[in-house]
């Protein structure tokens, strides 16, 4: 036996020592514990092992078991002496827990895998069990991302004694809470439901602002149903009535001929909240609760009672718990990346990769909208706080290495945040100033692969580059020049003979400005001034080993007279135009140069672009930016593939993204669509930030399957255009409107898939005085 497992037996020890006290949990109270499953203890009936399946409850839609689910539970386990279940819904105010605690782990897993919850270990189970003891009181762990227990136990904090903690916890809250807890139990059920009505209201249940536990257990199999009904037909001291033994009688002969379950509920309610609370969840739950006095509690295995003082339990079709056993939807994934508070105050969580079955999020790019003094640069800096863990107070970085960023930011809307960071973690920063006179990017330069002897340029490649020649070509007021689509064939053929065929490279000495550190560098190793750039030897080289563009323009020029020869005119023209078009960029310089971008590759990349910002030529030079960004990180995350390493989210933030997506080309042709189809098979992220959603094609706008929404400024027609803009493009309900309508300060709408809730980040005025500085 183990030292932890030794613990874990010595634990066990003070619940055993207050059974007498601590019975508010009847079945539930454990005794012992499984050496050899961490996922079993012993409880106190009949020292049955239970199981524990914490199912989703984070979000704020409803959902509940599938059918499907039930009825295989149903007819799996109708000849299962274990075949039953406790379904265990926790409150803590605004706060709740849904568990399923069961002694057939078979049940369990059937469970988990049904609704991707997960088993609990010994521990979880052992401190959900206390919880229920300690008043229920949670919280929000901002850094682990989870909603959880002020109170429990660590096994492996060598510090403290486990079995000491225990001890303590059991005395001073636990005896304490004895004292004041109320219980009902449910002495009838309304099976008068209108058509296409809920028999359990989990909106309501979860407005009920209480502290305690509603407890239903359903029991599937059959003898033991029957076992229980004929314990009521032939309980003399219980005071039956001939006409109930009758119905019970009846009861018995439909239990095999029918799909049925037997269920007792019973609440368990702590100080300060009266019988307006039962009340509330007689409503919420339909059925009746009736008071129980101490002496007469019994709940290990017949609770409720059906009629007052009578030893009864309700059996019911199996259909009466496919909108019974209700949970809150998770909107989360196994890991979230973002946790808050609802709507209703409770805990939230959203992820953006590897999303349960139920709420599957596969595209992750998400657009950040809201008007002017509603958050929207608070809620990005709140975002990224999250991503990254950041703990203002002790400056430290709790989540790196799940996500990267690379920050494209105006105003500096990200600088008090990010600079902070870099004071206390600059191996992990790289903040730069944007210089578009020091800006070079060769705007053919291409991925490539060999394939029986020749060279092939990657397709998707070809693609960028001839985007960003047409968005070059597009900007500014004028009359688009952007390359046709006879002009885009031609000019990616040409790029594609240039790296299968060769081409002339350029001399050692083109790079004496442009790239002055590593000329020198070259020039050192012995090289000469006019040695060809493809003669180079040393691997860190390899980048300038590309064709330029006037290597495509001498092929088109070629072409043209090979044209012009065949006296094929037509496409004379063709070559013309394109090398008209491409001589225009290429005397621009910055494009007609091998790739320079100085930065350091680290976890977070920053550029202030407000020195570009507002020309017509700052679309088109972020895009340029976004190329060599990703390329490289493509690179990157493809090698963590091959390696099968954990690979990061990669964030590229684009603050104040309609000067990107003002770009003529970009809103018309399916450039957005190209690069975040892309994106997604590398963990890239797309996330833009604007308050200009009229200025966003409808195909750019639907294609965020995220969208987070502010609505909270001052200007009360911004506002309503905003809402009124995005009613009619993505077909927002009214239900919606009014939440957009009454959105609070701080508060963001979340719409994904078709799913929606609300979520507010944690009210940190430290953290609001760096961001506004």
């Amino acid at each position: 036996m183990s030292v932890v497992q030794t613990l874990k037996a010595f634990t066990v020890e003070p619940l055993k020592y207050y059974t007498n006290i601590l019975i508010s949990s009847g079945c539930l109270l454990i005794e012992d514990v499984d050496y050899e499953d961490d996922n079993a203890v012993y409880i106190n009936d009949y020292l049955q092992e239970v199981y524990c399946v914490e199912l989703g409850g984070a979000g704020e839609s409803s959902s509940f078991l599938p059918e499907t689910l039930i009825s295989s539970l149903c007819s799996d386990f109708a000849d299962d002496e274990a075949g039953e279940m406790t379904w265990v819904l926790i409150k803590d105010g605004a706060y709740k827990k849904n568990l399923i605690f069961t002694r057939s782990k078979k049940l369990a897993i059937q469970i988990s895998s049904a609704v991707s919850s997960k088993i609990l270990n010994f521990k979880e189970v052992f401190d959900r069990i206390l919880s229920l003891y300690f008043n229920n009181q949670y919280e929000i762990d901002w850094y682990k991302k989870e909603l959880v227990q002020k109170y429990n136990i660590d096994f492996t904090d060598e510090r403290k004694s486990p079995i000491n903690l225990a001890n303590a916890l059991i005395r001073e809250r636990a005896f304490a809470n004895y004292t004041k807890v109320k219980f009902y139990q449910a002495v009838s059920y309304n099976n008068e439901i209108p058509e296409g009505g809920k028999k359990f209201n989990i909106e309501d249940f979860n407005n009920i602002k209480f502290t305690g536990g509603l407890y239903t257990k359903i029991i599937f199999s059959l003898e033991r149903i029957k076992e229980e009904l004929n314990h009521q037909k032939f309980n003399t001291t219980a005071q039956f009535s001939n006409t109930d033994k009758n119905k019970i009688k009846e009861l018995i002969k439909t239990v095999d001929t029918h799909n049925r379950v037997m269920i007792n509920t019973v609440l368990e309610v702590f100080e300060d909240y009266g019988s307006s609370v039962a009340t509330q969840v007689e409503r919420a739950a339909n059925c009746k609760l009736d008071a129980v006095s101490r002496k007469q509690r019994q709940f290990n295995n017949k609770t409720p009672v059906f009629m007052l003082n009578r030893d009864f339990s309700r059996v019911v079709e199996k259909s009466f718990l496919n909108d019974y056993i209700a949970y809150n939807s998770k909107l989360d994934s196994d890991k979230p990346h973002l946790v808050g508070y609802g709507s209703d105050g409770g805990f939230a969580n959203f992820g953006f990769k590897k999303a349960t079955q139920m709420n599957a999020i596969a595209k992750p790019h998400f657009i950040l909208l809201g008007t002017s003094g509603a958050g929207k640069t608070q809620a990005a800096n709140d975002i990224f706080k999250q991503l990254v863990g950041y703990e203002v107070e002790t400056a430290k970085l709790h989540n790196i290495g799940e996500t990267n960023h690379i920050i494209f930011d105006i105003k500096d809307s990200f600088y008090g945040q990010i600079s902070q960071i870099a004071k206390a973690h600059p191996n992990l920063v790289n903040m730069n100033d944007f210089n578009k006179n020091e800006f070079v990017y060769n705007i053919i330069d291409c991925d490539t692969t060999t394939k029986d002897g020749k060279t092939f340029a990657d397709e998707s490649d070809l693609d960028f580059s001839a985007t960003l020649i047409s968005m070059i070509l597009s900007s500014g007021d004028g009359e688009s020049q952007a390359l046709t689509s006879s002009e885009t064939q031609e000019f990616k053929q040409a790029l594609r003979e240039i790296y299968e065929n060769g081409y002339e490279p350029m001399p050692i000495a083109d790079l004496r400005e442009s790239h002055p550190k590593e000329y020198k560098v070259i020039r050192d190793l012995g090289y000469k001034e006019f040695t060809p750039i493809d003669e180079l030897k040393e691997p860190e080289f390899k980048k300038f080993k590309k064709p330029l563009l006037h290597n495509v323009i001498n092929l088109l020029k070629q072409r043209e007279s090979e044209y012009s020869n065949k006296n094929q005119q037509i496409r004379v023209r063709l070559a013309e135009s394109i090398i008209h078009k491409l001589e225009t960029i290429n005397q621009m310089q910055i494009f007609s140069k091998h790739s320079k971008l100085d930065f350091e590759a680290k976890e977070i990349i920053y550029f202030r672009t407000d020195s570009i910002v507002g020309g017509e030529d700052y679309g088109y030079l972020v895009f340029a930016m976004l190329g060599i960004l990703a390329k490289k990180t493509k690179a990157i995350q493809h090698a963590k593939r091959l390696k099968n390493q954990p690979r990061p989210l990669i964030f590229f933030w684009f603050e104040e993204a309609r000067n990107i997506f003002s770009n003529k080309l970009f809103k018309e042709k399916e450039v957005f669509e190209r690069i975040i189809n892309e994106w997604r098979s590398y963990d890239m992220v797309f996330c833009p930030i604007t308050q200009e959603p009229q200025h966003i094609p409808d195909s750019i706008l639907n294609g965020f399957e995220v969208k987070m929404i502010l609505t909270s400024g001052e200007d009360e027609e911004e506002k309503q255009n905003l809402i009124d803009n995005l009613s009619s493009r993505l077909a927002i309900g009214d239900r919606r409107r009014k939440i957009l309508q009454t959105l609070p300060k701080y508060t963001m709408f979340v719409m994904y898939g078709d799913g929606a809730f609300t979520m507010k980040f944690k009210d940190d005025e430290a953290f609001r005085k760096i961001v506004n500085t």
